[in-house]
């Protein structure tokens, strides 16, 4: 799906920090067909997520009219915020929120985010990885306006979504203890096929961190690049999948 601009408080973005970013490039022109231009991977000439060097990490970045305002309204909140910058594509901060789950906020610019999603081999989702979901209610809600609401899909893992203005735009789920990680922010891409790309991920020296697996809305995998930066992939069954177009 091509998309034009994104309202504020909608995730808009996604950025891939890694030490060396020419890898990072190669590894996910191998498994996405990718290419890496001026700061940004693409996709068919358009912009599908950021990259630049750093610690091995992807981070969503949620859009909104003025990225100074919101950066100081997560500190307000009890979270953390580095200093607004800004370049021609637009402005940006990396925030955490107060359990340590780390995000970005971005005003646009000559670039209001990714230019396609939804599709194969693009940013689809994020995901809110905490030890408490309802300690969060209150900074999400003063950020971004967001309102929390569990969804059941039957199969007994009680699934979490953001809402903002009406419309799921995040997920959120509570960790399993004990989990090696803390809280974070876990992005995630829709593919053809799961296992297939758990497959080329391996290839190029990557690691799975969790093997394809059946879940209520299509098969789900948790993967680690070759630098270290995890991200999730997931393939929708086919009537999630219609919804995304």
């Amino acid at each position: 799906m091509r998309v034009r601009g994104y309202a504020p408080g909608v995730p808009c973005w996604a950025e891939l920090t890694c030490p060396d970013p020419e890898s990072g490039a190669a590894f996910y022109g191998g498994v996405f067909g990718w290419t890496a231009y001026d700061g940004t991977f693409r996709r068919d000439g358009l912009a599908v997520a950021g990259v630049r060097a750093g610690e091995p990490r992807w981070l969503p970045y949620v859009s909104t009219e003025d990225v100074a305002a919101t950066a100081a309204a997560v500190t307000s909140a009890g979270g953390t915020a580095g200093e607004a910058r800004s370049d021609p594509r637009g402005g940006y901060a990396a925030c955490a929120d107060p359990s340590g789950a780390r995000f970005g906020v971005r005003q646009p610019g000559t670039l209001a985010g990714a230019q396609v999603v939804n599709e194969f081999g693009t940013v689809l989702w994020a995901d809110l990885v905490t030890t408490d979901l309802a300690a969060a209610d209150p900074f999400y809600a003063a950020v971004f306006g967001w309102t929390r609401r569990p969804i059941d899909y039957g199969d007994g893992f009680l699934y979490h979504e953001w809402v903002s203005a009406g419309r799921p735009v995040a997920g959120g789920r509570e960790m399993a203890a004990p989990e090696p990680f803390p809280p974070h922010w876990m992005t995630t891409l829709l593919v053809a096929d799961c296992a297939d790309t758990v497959r080329r991920a391996e290839s190029l020296g990557g690691a799975v961190a969790l093997p394809p697996t059946p879940a209520a809305v299509g098969t789900y995998a948790m993967v680690a690049d070759a630098q270290g930066a995890a991200f999730g992939v997931i393939e929708l069954i086919p009537r999630f999948l219609a919804d995304m177009s």
